[in-house]
């Protein structure tokens, strides 16, 4: 099932068409996000921070997981009541954005880092709402 993924409107309108492109590719190429989700500007949602790029580690090698959809539906679906009272699916979420954050670092520059950042943070935060 599509999502929408809300992130703030100045950031989405400074990206342009192929850097939000770009990005929309890089994230679902990591289950990150699914394909389907569209990424929409919301002027109601805060201005993400971006840490520097020199503070992000370099990305590990693309890997494709063995479901479909994205991360995000993944450790929903795969995440049992244990492990979710134990916080293993906040700690997933964490770490899928924790490579995503590297991939936007290593792949994206200016205003598409910004809004590969917000992105990121976005679907974390969904993430952790269906834990």
């Amino acid at each position: 099932m599509p999502h929408k993924i809300a992130i703030n409107d100045t950031t989405y309108n400074n990206a342009s068409d192929q850097e939000r492109r770009q990005v929309h590719q890089l994230l679902s190429g990591l289950k990150i996000i699914g394909q389907a989700d569209m990424v929409v500007p919301d002027a109601s949602v805060k201005l993400v921070i971006c840490p520097d790029a020199k503070d992000v580690c370099d990305p590990p090698p693309l890997q494709t997981f063995g479901f479909p959809g994205s991360i995000v539906d993944g450790i929903r679906d795969g995440i049992n009541d244990v492990a979710n009272a134990l916080g293993l699916c906040n700690t997933a979420c964490d770490l899928a954005a924790s490579t995503a954050l590297a991939a936007c670092a290593a792949n994206t520059a200016g205003a598409g880092y910004v809004f590969c950042v917000a992105v990121t943070e976005a679907a974390r935060q969904e993430c952790k709402k269906r834990c």
